[in-house]
């Protein structure tokens, strides 16, 4: 370029023709880094939606969540309904206390030798006693079937409540293994694609290194070539710009991403799971009344 630049060399037709094929090629070479710089800029946005991607079914959790809420306010109203039939149960099966009110005379045989009053007499307290026991029995049955309906009843909701605990446990083991194991693989998943958006990182650094010095190196390489184009009065100062020139590689800038925050993964809820004590204490309001 010099000799031609001093007048001493000539070009010929064939010089020319090579001349626009590297240029073409530079051409070239420039469009490809910014399809390259594309790709890996989309290389480590995909690293960061993947560690994004780690976090828990939120939806699915929340659903789980409701579910074993909604099974736990039924099993505690269960609970309660038993506690009062239990009471119900106690109150109206009293056993023998139930009696304590009806008086019960031991009848002596009738006078042999009694007058006729002495007899209508023992008639009038056998009369009165055949009342009394008259009305006693029904008393009795009536307490007796009242007490079996407590009994059924509270026998019945202690049976219902049992299914609705199964309900509720069933329902919250599911909602503990979603949440527990979830927030496990949470954790585990951001440990991997953060060690993999570190390796992207370094490696996009690298090519994006490369890439400019080859569009810095083209894009001179084309000035150079351009010399060649123009007038011999032109070409020195032609020249002269090809060796200062500052190529502009902004575009061809990779954004990278900072790693983004854990999002909290809450595990307490489930703590206290079936059948462990305190959770009994604290789901089973009407445990004490199953012994009644």
């Amino acid at each position: 370029a010099v000799n031609v630049i001093k007048g001493t060399e000539r070009l010929t037709d064939s010089h020319l023709a090579i001349f626009q094929t590297i240029r073409e090629e530079m051409r070239s070479i420039m469009d490809s880094s910014s399809a390259d710089h594309a790709e890996d800029q989309g290389e480590v946005d995909r690293a960061l939606q993947a560690i994004k991607g780690c976090a828990p079914n939120q939806t699915e959790l929340d659903h789980a969540a409701k579910r074993t809420s909604d099974a736990e306010s039924a099993h505690e109203e269960c609970r309660w309904q038993e506690i009062k039939l239990a009471s119900a149960r106690k109150g109206t099966c009293r056993g023998p206390s139930m009696f304590q009110d009806m008086e019960v005379s031991c009848m002596k045989a009738p006078p042999e030798d009694g007058s006729p009053e002495d007899l209508q007499g023992y008639l009038d307290v056998l009369r009165e006693q055949i009342e009394k026991a008259v009305k006693w029995n029904a008393t009795i049955s009536s307490l007796s079937a009242a007490c079996e309906n407590a009994k059924q009843q509270h026998d019945e909701k202690i049976a219902e409540c049992n299914v609705s605990q199964a309900h509720f446990e069933m329902n919250f083991c599911a909602y503990r293994q979603a949440l527990v194991f979830g927030c496990a693989a949470y954790d585990a998943c951001r440990t991997e694609y953060i060690a993999k958006q570190h390796e992207i990182h370094e490696a996009v650094r690298v090519t994006e290194a490369g890439r400019k010095a080859e569009f810095k190196t083209a894009s001179q390489i084309i000035c150079l070539v351009h010399v060649f184009e123009v007038s011999p009065k032109e070409q020195p100062a032609e020249y002269q710009a090809c060796t200062g020139l500052s190529v502009d590689t902004s575009d061809l800038n990779i954004v990278y991403h900072d790693v983004p925050p854990a999002d909290h993964c809450d595990t307490t809820p489930v703590e206290q799971y079936p059948c462990l004590g305190e959770w009994l204490r604290a789901t089973h309001p009407g445990k004490e009344g199953d012994e009644m």
